[in-house]
């Protein structure tokens, strides 16, 4: 498995104030969980209809990365593809 980060992530996390450093501490943090197996047991579905309803702009944003994404088995920062098929990702 690979981590990506979405075109414009870094540069938005910078916008928001997110320290490299801290990005990297994420960035290991995911590495190590990969490693272990726990991913996605310690994450959440994102309910898209509720994003939808609650925050339109940012569901949009997330659903442009979406599409931009290779399906090839790999993850992102925000998402987990189905490796066995070509459905949508699941977003944790």
């Amino acid at each position: 498995m690979k981590i990506m980060f979405a075109p414009g992530f870094l540069e938005q996390a910078l916008a928001d104030g997110i320290s490299l450093e801290d990005i990297e501490q994420i960035k290991k943090l995911m590495e190590a969980k990969i490693a272990d197996g726990t991913l996605f047991e310690d994450s959440e579905p994102v309910d898209f209809e509720q994003l939808q309803q609650e925050d339109p702009l940012v569901y949009e944003a997330l659903m442009q990365n979406i599409e931009s994404l290779p399906v090839e088995g790999k993850a992102t920062f925000e998402m987990k593809i189905q490796e066995s098929s070509n459905e949508k990702p699941t977003v944790h």
